[in-house]
């Protein structure tokens, strides 16, 4: 079985309830290069993240790369650097047995 990604490419964000986070495949335009690139990041809408300065724990809403393992080990890096673009996004598809 094949699944294709239906890329969102209106500007839009996805709906991700408040307080959530949600994985999903995006096209970034970097400004390095000018190519886009193609891989999963994180969609955050409210969601509580810990700060090294206060306030310590701020809502936070945007798109990130996630890196290290578990809650506690897990740090958020903003997914777009000074002129990179998001250029669509897309859910991914949920496997079928």
């Amino acid at each position: 079985m094949t699944y294709a990604l239906e890329f969102i490419k209106d500007g839009s964000t996805p709906g991700t309830p408040e307080g959530n986070e949600e994985v999903f495949i995006v096209a970034v335009r970097r400004a390095h290069d000018g190519n886009v690139y193609t891989f999963p990041a994180s969609y955050l809408n409210s969601f509580p993240l810990q700060y090294e300065d206060e306030p310590y724990e701020r809502e936070t809403t945007g798109w990130f790369y996630p890196e290290g393992d578990g809650d506690n080990d897990r740090t958020y890096i903003a997914l777009l650097g000074p002129s990179d673009r998001l250029e669509a996004w897309a859910k991914i598809p949920k496997y079928k047995a």
